[in-house]
């Protein structure tokens, strides 16, 4: 009789131990992973507390970024959410999103300095004042002192292209009026480049006044791109 007790007594004994322990295990594992509430400070403003599902979740959609800052409820360290959740933070549409946004603001800034180093140099740069249009300016007084010379000598109104008249004319008379000739197409020459240069500064100005406006509205497009935090309502 008191053998079968003892027996009875240590069965129930396991059988108590057995449905006690996964209790007991199971208690302590959810126990163990506490779920934390978090501060986050975005540009010097700071919002929340959010749990971490809502934290990892605005990482996702690139209402936060790996670089604002992060700290738990009571704690003192603040982190970088890119260490906090760093797989979370290190890829998704948020870390793309922020990688485009910085190129395109890179490059509309890029844009925007050489289209401003053009301008600059265009509006600083007088084509009238260049060599090309003070050489015309030379040949073309060089074409009024022969008209000068010729009309003394009554041949300013000689049409070259009469052969005789110019046949019977002298030497002395030809030579002039061949020397006035040649001097009037050089002229003619070097006022057609300074025409050009003027042409080419004023198409450089345009270029450089196209440039800084692309590259103001690619650096826009890039800043409006960036995401950031949005500033959820904390909770209270």
């Amino acid at each position: 009789m008191i053998r079968n007790t003892i027996r009875r007594d240590a069965n129930l004994f396991r059988l108590v131990l057995r449905i006690d322990r996964p209790t007991v295990g199971f208690a302590r594992k959810s126990s163990d992973r506490k779920i934390m509430d978090y501060l986050i400070n975005s540009n010097g403003t700071q919002t929340g507390p959010f749990p971490e599902a809502e934290i990892v979740e605005g990482l996702q959609a690139g209402r936060f970024l790996p670089t604002d800052l992060g700290i738990v409820v009571g704690a003192t360290d603040w982190k970088p959410l890119g260490e906090i959740f760093p797989v979370i933070s290190s890829g998704g549409k948020g870390g793309c999103r922020t990688a485009i946004a910085w190129i395109a603001i890179t490059i509309g800034v890029l844009v925007v300095i050489a289209g401003g180093g053009i301008v600059v140099l265009s509006f600083s740069a007088n084509p009238e004042a260049g060599n090309s249009c003070k050489v015309a300016e030379r040949e073309q007084a060089k074409v009024g002192q022969f008209y000068l010379i010729l009309e003394a000598r009554h041949l300013s109104n000689i049409d070259l292209r009469d052969q005789r008249k110019l046949a019977a004319l002298s030497r002395d008379d030809r030579d002039l009026i061949d020397a006035f000739d040649n001097q009037r197409k050089t002229a003619a020459s070097w006022s057609q480049v300074c025409g050009l240069d003027i042409s080419s500064n004023r198409t450089r100005k345009i270029w450089g006044i196209l440039l800084l406006i692309a590259g103001a509205f690619v650096s826009l497009f890039g800043f409006i791109l960036r995401p950031r935090s949005k500033g959820l309502p904390s909770a209270s």
